[in-house]
């Protein structure tokens, strides 16, 4: 027994007031998350380590000292726990860490470690956002300069940009088949050109809430009684057809094109008080499916699993299959969320919700979307968009610095 004793108390606890660091503090960027690992205190002991952040240089001290930009941003009473993901960083370039164990009332330190952030900041307001997956492009809208840009978030550079004035907060859908941009607002319609931005074609149309363009074909729900749905081809701006199934405004669809023919698709469209499907050949519509069950929620948040038809359709995170049928709820209908995003493979589904502050939430879809991990997020930041690739998602935000508003996007491997 005196044995082991002696093998469990390995770590040398210094004289209080010896500035020691019988801690070791390392910090790595894992995209915009600072991953932070610290030696185990292997003393029977041991009650808690105190992680400490700050904007400026931590100073040695025998307690934690919490003035300043210096907080306390976790406490972990579990020793062999060494690991610390921080993903709620302060919008600066530099950050100081420091980590304290507490060990039979007195406290070991590590140093003091900093930790550059590789801020990805466009020089830009993106008030309106439109991911182009295919491109690895964003095609935003700067509504104080009144500029709509083509920018690539791999490169960090932007690839096009163009004035459009007089809009507020226009629509924005690209349509990559056609190498065409769709700009939307009240009743009138620009066609520009993906590459360069130059305007094609200016339309009046009859207003529209929502639309997608996909393959050449224009989707889009009215945003006047009775708000029905319809479909325009792009070659000759023409209505082709138009159903009048789900008389709600503020609904939101989904279209997936059929695999062998870009002139056919099954059209999913959702509200809170009803659900159909509608089958497109060619020009026609026909209504195939209704289903009237009311959800819950405040909101219709619409994302399609990339492999099958599946769709998270509420704010409060309701899942339903092809048929319109519930299969799921997260997190039983308690967590509020602004965006949901699912992975390329269908694998994971990210969801930004808002409790106490804004966080990415990662969900098994295979596991019958069971959580997997959470990042909570800077509270400097008003979101505005969120996607994903093979690799990570991104939440695209508007952050004020210095003396503008600029977009910052948030990078974090899920």
């Amino acid at each position: 027994m005196a044995f082991l004793c002696l093998c469990c108390e390995k770590l040398e606890v210094p004289n209080p007031g010896d500035f020691q660091y019988p801690l070791s503090l390392s910090v790595l960027s894992k995209q915009s998350v600072a991953e932070l690992t610290w030696s185990e205190a292997t003393v029977s002991t041991f009650e808690e380590y105190i992680i400490l952040r700050s904007t400026e240089k931590i100073p040695d001290s025998p307690t934690p000292e919490v003035t300043g930009s210096t907080a306390i941003i976790a406490r972990i009473d579990e020793r062999t726990v060494r690991m610390f993901k921080d993903s709620n960083l302060p919008i600066i370039d530099t950050i100081y860490y420091k980590v304290y164990a507490r060990i039979a009332g007195r406290l070991l330190m590590s140093p003091t470690v900093s930790y550059a952030q590789n801020l990805h900041i466009i020089p830009a307001r993106a008030d309106i956002v439109e991911h182009v997956p295919s491109k690895h492009t964003l095609v935003a809208f700067d509504r104080g300069t009144q500029q709509i840009f083509v920018y690539d978030y791999k490169t960090r550079e932007f690839l096009a940009s163009r004035l459009l004035q007089q809009l507020n907060f226009p629509m924005i859908r690209a349509d990559i088949a056609s190498d065409e941009i769709l700009v939307n607002e009240n009743s009138i319609s620009q066609l520009l050109s993906y590459s360069t931005l130059n305007v094609k074609q200016t339309i009046q149309n009859n207003f529209s809430r929502n639309a997608e363009y996909l393959n050449g074909w224009i989707y889009l729900t009215r945003g006047q009684f009775p708000y029905g749905f319809a479909l325009y081809r792009r070659s000759d701006l023409g209505l082709k057809d138009e159903l009048t199934t789900l008389q709600t405004d503020w609904r939101g669809f989904s279209v997936r094109p059929d695999a062998s023919d870009v002139n056919k698709a099954t059209i999913y469209d959702f509200s809170l008080t009803g659900s159909a499907r509608y089958i497109q050949n060619n020009t026609n519509l026909e209504l195939d499916l209704v289903n009237s069950e009311v959800l819950s929620g405040g909101a219709i948040l619409v994302a399609m699993h990339p492999q099958r038809a599946e769709f998270v359709i509420t704010n409060t995170g309701i899942i339903v299959d092809g048929n319109l049928e519930i299969i799921h709820t997260l997190e039983n209908g308690t967590t509020g969320f602004s965006f949901f995003t699912y992975s390329p493979d269908g694998s994971k589904l990210i969801g930004l919700s808002f409790q106490n502050s804004a966080a990415i939430r990662v969900y098994d879809v295979e596991n019958d979307y069971a959580f997997l991990e959470e990042f909570v997020m800077s509270n400097q930041i008003s979101p505005i968009s969120l996607f994903a690739d093979d690799d990570n998602a991104y939440l695209v935000s508007l952050v004020f610095l210095t003396s503008s508003t600029q977009t910052l996007v948030t990078t974090v491997e899920y």
